[in-house]
């Protein structure tokens, strides 16, 4: 397919490359010098790099433009500081390549990512390819974060709930190259309105369109864990900003899925899995913090359980009995109450602790929880 594209490409636009690839940059200068290195030093050099400088208050736009002057490759864009999902944003929609990746501006490309995903699109022709990385400093990185960055090799041919919720899929955009025509086609781009968790609505939102999805075992990226100052390490430490942020991820999954119809064309995991993504997080509030949140997902689940049930969200929540219905779906009785107690539906009994044990039992069974358990104790010893 690439060599298709790219043929057809040359002969209307010379300078139109193979691979798109997007960096959002803030405030990395003392990393980014690397991140471009192995961007701009791959063994397959017919790409484009997208740099959007995000409003950086250090010297990372300075080295972007020292880089931009030398390598005629890489395309320099600024914005005052939006987040994360604005940079990208500008990177897609100006985004010129078949395939688009992406690369943050403290981590590293594999030098030959780019030629082995060439090798993998113009041999299967899939719309995603999802890829392995490797954790660096060696030895920092959780267990799970590990075995999250190790897929198998597979092929799926259309969309399974299989790719979300077997496979090491999930959930960083950075271990993913796509298919500009799917991105484009669906006009799907970043929610600009998370902080946090703005990968995940992504998958959600791109495994399902796409007609063909491939996961290679080759570690094509380098990422940098726990970096002081990232995204993730400054949400770490609001515990109610982050789960209001978590509150908008199934908010804004839960109604892509029902405005698409999936939930009735592929199943409910999806339901369980966002449940299991916020129940433990509202639990850790104090009140009202806790009750105006867990009102706002449990409207955002019954309309998705309406729209899957129905074929249509209903604005008359009493319009059936959903506690009734939902015994017909494919989930344990932990799942289920913790569900309608999120939910708030009618006749559901309260979930206390032991209830939200067996959910996670349920969900992940009794070896991960364990071992999630041991690395959380062991994390905070060594913290």
């Amino acid at each position: 397919m690439l060599e298709n594209v790219r043929t057809a490409a040359s002969s209307k636009c010379g300078d139109q490359p193979v691979f798109s690839i997007v960096m959002p940059v803030f405030n990395v200068e003392p990393f980014l010098d690397e991140a471009l290195e192995s961007a701009c030093g791959q063994s397959f050099p017919d790409i484009e790099v997208l740099c959007v400088d995000d409003g950086s208050t250090d010297g990372s736009l300075a080295i972007l433009k020292r880089w931009a002057a030398r390598d005629g490759r890489i395309r320099l864009f600024s914005q005052e500081n939006r987040g994360v999902s604005a940079a990208r944003n500008v990177g897609l929609d100006a985004a010129r390549g078949a395939v688009v990746m992406f690369l943050d501006g403290d981590d590293r490309l594999d030098r030959r990512a780019c030629e082995r995903l060439h090798e993998v699109f113009g041999c299967e022709r899939p719309d995603i390819v999802t890829f392995g990385a490797r954790c660096f400093p060696e030895g920092v990185a959780p267990r799970h974060l590990e075995e999250c960055l190790s897929p198998r090799d597979a092929l799926y041919e259309g969309f399974s709930e299989d790719i979300l919720f077997k496979e090491n899929s999930r959930p960083y955009m950075w271990r993913s190259a796509f298919s500009r025509t799917l991105l484009d086609g669906g006009g799907v781009r970043f929610d600009e309105g998370l902080s946090v968790g703005e990968d995940q609505v992504f998958y959600f939102s791109t495994y399902p369109r796409a007609s063909k999805t491939a996961f290679v075992s080759d570690k094509l990226y380098e990422y940098r864990v726990a970096r002081a100052g990232s995204a993730m390490d400054a949400a770490g430490g609001d515990d109610l900003a982050r789960v209001r942020n978590h509150a908008a991820v199934v908010e804004a999954i839960a109604g892509e899925w029902a405005r698409q119809g999936w939930f009735e064309r592929y199943g409910w995991q999806t339901l369980g899995w966002l449940a299991e993504f916020i129940a433990l997080d509202l639990g850790s509030l104090p009140e009202p913090d806790r009750s105006g949140l867990k009102a706002q997902v449990g409207l955002a689940l019954r309309r998705a359980l309406e729209s899957g049930l129905l074929g249509k969200a209903e604005e008359d929540d009493e319009a059936m009995d959903l506690l009734a219905a939902m015994a017909g779906l494919p989930f344990g009785s932990a799942t289920r109450a913790v569900l309608a107690d999120l939910m708030g539906l009618e006749g559901a009994a309260p979930v206390g602790t032991a209830t939200l044990c067996r959910f996670y039992l349920e969900r992940r069974g009794l070896a991960a929880c364990v071992r999630r358990a041991f690395e959380s104790v062991k994390g905070r010893l060594v913290g």
